[in-house]
């Protein structure tokens, strides 16, 4: 949870609205899936 608060944290820092409800285009979603998936790989593996 705390890591998920300071991805978010540093998206705003970034320009980027966390907060802001929109549809991601593919190519977001792709680039948010390779972002998420090793820390989903870690969590889950232990």
């Amino acid at each position: 949870f705390i890591g998920a608060v300071l991805m978010i944290d540093s998206l705003n820092k970034s320009g980027f609205s966390a907060f802001r409800l929109s549809i991601p285009s593919p190519s977001e979603l792709l680039q948010i899936v390779e972002l998420a998936a090793p820390v989903f790989i870690t969590m889950f593996s232990k």
